[in-house]
């Protein structure tokens, strides 16, 4: 739905202005729309369209608000309502019109996730988006944004051509970078479109993890520096993590997590290994950091939620070798954690 006025400024390069977009729900969903845009301004070649191409030199956009919602039954409106159908080798890519464009900048942007079954609800500012590529070319996406309206964090995604992701049958390599602070986070693969997987490896380091607290609005132990890698795979609704290998603190962790969406909390199963584990990072901040050993009467006085300690289910297999800060020595423990909504 157009929402403002159109102009059209006819010459060669042309230029369109539009009042504002709004593009509605699917039925089903609560959401009034799907996404909003505010003033929108694009330059297009006319004499290109002529010859069937919409080739659009620059996008402009601004207030742009996108509303992603899981249903009670597991639906999500961002993707398709019925499975594609098979399409013929020799119509892949074909078009209408072939469509290029050169660059896309949206300013002021807010996403919006809600989900039914849980009850969650996040909103996320971002400062900017640019885009550029072709549906012919690679295509490359920055996101700028800040947390608490003061520190900045920027993602940058670059990848093969529209044309390649479209097509199917093919792999459509890319790479992901995050930085925020003192964190950094590096990712590559390739996506395969008709089994519709991603496939990448992946390294994340910090130099506190109060940063990543910060990020995620959540609470995490405090280790400090933290970094981990490993092997991972994206299906619809899973992800799972493999050949881990990670240090936080001075803890070394290996193993493999699955993480599963579909219930309305998600579910992660896995085996962690861990040389070493203190559990002063885990207490609240009234446990002072003395590095001296935890008496009985101090795990005492430290009155942990656990019903809160883990916002997800979880069936966890944990062995620790060693385990220190504790009054005695305790050695190749094994244990089994198990969470869901009635706590730890």
């Amino acid at each position: 739905l157009l929402e403002g006025p159109l102009e059209i400024v006819l010459a060669r390069e042309s230029a369109l202005r539009v009042g504002g977009i709004r593009i509605l729900n699917r039925e089903g969903f609560a959401a009034p729309a799907f996404a909003t845009l505010g003033e929108a301004h694009a330059r297009v070649d006319l004499l290109a369209l002529l010859e069937g191409r919409l080739d659009v030199r620059a996008i402009e956009a601004t207030d742009a608000r996108i509303y992603l919602e899981r249903a009670a039954d597991g639906r999500a409106n961002w993707t398709p309502q019925a499975p594609a159908q098979a399409r013929d080798p020799a119509d892949r890519g074909r078009l209408p019109v072939a469509v290029e464009i050169e660059r896309t900048t949206i300013r002021s942007i807010a996403l919006e996730y809600h989900d039914v079954r849980s009850g969650a609800r996040h909103v996320v500012d971002l400062d900017e988006l640019v885009g550029t590529g072709s549906w012919s070319a690679p295509v490359a996406l920055e996101v700028r944004g800040r947390v608490a309206r003061e520190f900045p964090y920027v993602v940058t995604l670059s990848g093969g051509s529209a044309r390649l992701l479209s097509e199917g049958g093919a792999s459509w390599p890319f790479a992901l970078d995050f930085e925020f602070l003192g964190t950094r986070l590096h990712a590559d693969g390739t996506v395969e479109p008709d089994a519709r997987t991603a496939q990448f490896e992946f390294g994340a380091g910090t130099e506190n993890l109060e940063q990543v607290e910060q990020f995620a609005e959540t609470k995490l132990p405090k280790f400090g520096v933290a970094a981990l890698s490993g092997r991972g795979v994206v299906r619809p609704g899973a992800v799972e993590l493999a050949d881990l290998r990670g240090l936080f603190g001075a803890a070394e962790v290996t193993g493999r997590l699955a993480v599963a969406f579909g219930a309305g909390r998600p579910r992660v199963a896995g085996e962690l290994a861990m040389a070493e584990l203190e559990l002063r990072p885990f207490l609240r901040a009234s446990a002072d950091s003395t590095g001296q050993p935890l008496d009985y009467d101090e795990l005492a006085r430290d009155t942990l939620p656990l019903r809160d300690l883990v916002p997800v289910d979880l069936a966890l297999a944990l062995r620790v070798d060693r385990w220190i800060g504790l009054g005695g020595d305790v050695r190749a423990a094994t244990l089994q954690v198990e969470a869901d909504e009635r706590g730890v």
